[in-house]
């Protein structure tokens, strides 16, 4: 793989943005932690002669509060570790040069009546001729300009999953 390094005074900042992922993990968390709260304080004001009672006034909003704080965290902490991932990419100052090759639309998800656009890098790995595809973060508008050019995807060198693609500057066209 042919890796570039460059030398700068600042790193360039990852634009995530909100997406539905962490809007979800984090009103399911909060939910979640508030059913589990009211269970919590329910049994503890309830009477001591009323100890069964109290226990299941517990388990019902606590398991309906677990049942909504475990997929809520884990769609949260997926968030969290993609943006980490592309973080740690971008901190690391590596970078391949891929091609845009496509854009994709992503038809699950509206902003302010548009489709979200992906573009689409192919990144050909000289040293084993292995072809890699590099999708960047969503984009509310449409990216053909953008399209035939060579870009900066940024990676760990031990871990392809770990990249970001920085597609604020184009470097150069190919034809």
């Amino acid at each position: 793989m042919k890796l570039y390094t460059e030398e700068r005074d600042f790193c360039p900042k990852v634009k995530i943005g909100i997406n539905t992922n962490l809007i979800l993990g984090i009103i399911f968390s909060v939910l979640g932690l508030g059913m589990i709260i009211l269970g919590v304080v329910v049994y503890s004001f309830s009477k001591p002669e009323q100890t069964e009672d109290a226990e299941i006034l517990l388990l019902i909003p606590g398991g309906i509060g677990l049942a909504f704080l475990v997929p809520g965290l884990i769609a949260f902490l997926g968030v969290v570790l993609k943006i980490w991932r592309q973080e740690k990419a971008v901190a690391g100052g590596q970078y391949i040069m891929g091609y845009v090759v496509n854009v994709t639309t992503d038809a699950a998800t509206h902003v302010n009546d548009r489709f979200l656009q992906r573009l689409e890098c192919h990144y050909s790995d000289p040293d084993t001729g292995i072809m890699h595809i590099f999708l960047s973060n969503p984009v509310t508008y449409y990216p053909q300009e953008k399209m035939n050019t060579e870009v900066k995807i940024y990676v760990c060198p031990r871990d392809l999953r770990c990249y970001y693609v920085d597609i604020n500057q184009p470097v150069s066209y190919h034809k």
